[in-house]
This record gives C-alpha cells, sequence and structure tokens, in this order.
C-alpha cells in the first residue's frame, strides 16, 4: 500500500512528491491547486491569493454540512472556533457578501477555479470560454475578491 497518487490523478492534478532533506521538509505528497498555479506564475496579487484561500475556507467551511444547516438558538458556536453552526452560517454570510461583490460571472469562476479546482479545460467548457480566457478570468475575479476584502479591512484575514 502506498500513498502515492494514482497515474490518472497525476494526470489531473500537478502533484509534487514528498521531499525530504536538508533544506527541505514536506514527508507527505502536494497537490498543488490552480490556484497556488495562478500565484506561481505571478498572475495574481499575494492579497488575490490570501482572498482565495479565505474564500475557499469559506467555502469548506459553508459547503461540510449543507443539507443539514440547523441553527438552534440553544446551541452556541460549538467547540473550537470553527465549528460550530453559526461559524458555518457566518461563512454563509461572508460568502453571499462575496456574491454580491464580484458579480454572478466572477462567482461561477471561483467556484470552478477556487472550490473545485478543475482543470483549466474543464472550466472553460463549463464557462463556454477557451481554457486561457478561465484562467485570465479566474485572475480578474481573484482580483477582484481581494478589493472586496480590502474593503472590509484586516479583520477579514483573522478570521
Amino acid at each position: 500500500m502506498t500513498s502515492q497518487p494514482s497515474p490518472e490523478y497525476r494526470r489531473h492534478h500537478d502533484v509534487e512528491a514528498p521531499r525530504v532533506d536538508g533544506r527541505t521538509f514536506h514527508p507527505g505528497w502536494r497537490v498543488h491547486t490552480r490556484l497556488d498555479g495562478l500565484a506561481r506564475d505571478g498572475q495574481i496579487s499575494d492579497a488575490a491569493y490570501a482572498a482565495g484561500k479565505r474564500w475557499r475556507r469559506d467555502w469548506e467551511m459553508a459547503m461540510e454540512h449543507s443539507t443539514s444547516w440547523r441553527v438552534d438558538a440553544a446551541v452556541g458556536r460549538g467547540g473550537a472556533s470553527g465549528d460550530g453552526p453559526i461559524d458555518r452560517l457566518d461563512a454563509v454570510g461572508r460568502l453571499r457578501e462575496a456574491q454580491a461583490a464580484v458579480g454572478l460571472r466572477a462567482w461561477r469562476v471561483l467556484v470552478c477555479v477556487v472550490a473545485q479546482d478543475y482543470p483549466w479545460t474543464e472550466t472553460g467548457g463549463r464557462l463556454g470560454i477557451a481554457d486561457n480566457t478561465a484562467r485570465r478570468q479566474a485572475a480578474r475575479a481573484l482580483e477582484a475578491l481581494a478589493r472586496h476584502y480590502a474593503r472590509l479591512g484586516e479583520s477579514w484575514q483573522s478570521e
């Protein structure tokens, strides 16, 4: 049994093998997302990269129990910060604000690229555009998201 990704998985994802040496310590396989690639290639700013990562955390939190969202007035935030129903609803609220700020088209791009991490060709196909156009639109959507978060102030970075 190995933790190595299958050839099929590696065909669709940018995967880095484990590496432990005098300069690097990452003992597990790393998957580089489309978001990582945009940052690595200099197509988005550091602020857009941070905004994309924050947006993805909110997306994951909001979608974690999407079929069973229920808020009971007697239930607090839950145990640790970030795991209660109120925290999930807060994430949904932030996502709704972001959608209103960036627009529906950019939102669809964010879902394909940041949340689902579809390959560029699949993102383009879902949006009815070429894959290189999808890449440019993703960069624009992430920069718009960064501007939205900048208008909120620095507090969004620590949430």
